[in-house]
């Protein structure tokens, strides 16, 4: 069981895109603190990589069908399928 389960969850019976702020993916996914790691909130690093070594993606996203689409400036992140 990944911590992201419940992000797969929660995304899998969306038709459309979804937009959420990075704060609900961390409270969806149960992250501690309320908080991603905070490398999700860094441009530069890859956290939001529709990636296979990427346990989040893996687990979350890319599992229910999606590609992340990360807002850094609004904080969001947009999932399309």
């Amino acid at each position: 069981m990944s911590i992201y389960d419940p992000l797969y969850d929660f995304l899998k019976d969306f038709i459309g895109d979804v937009t959420i702020a990075f704060d609900d993916v961390a409270r969806i996914s149960g992250c501690p603190n309320g908080k991603l790691p905070p490398s999700a909130y860094n441009p530069d690093y890859p956290w939001w990589d529709d990636n296979n070594r990427h346990s989040q993606a893996t687990f979350g996203w890319m599992k229910a069908g999606y590609k992340a689409y990360p807002d850094f400036n609004r904080q969001t992140v947009t999932f399309r399928r």
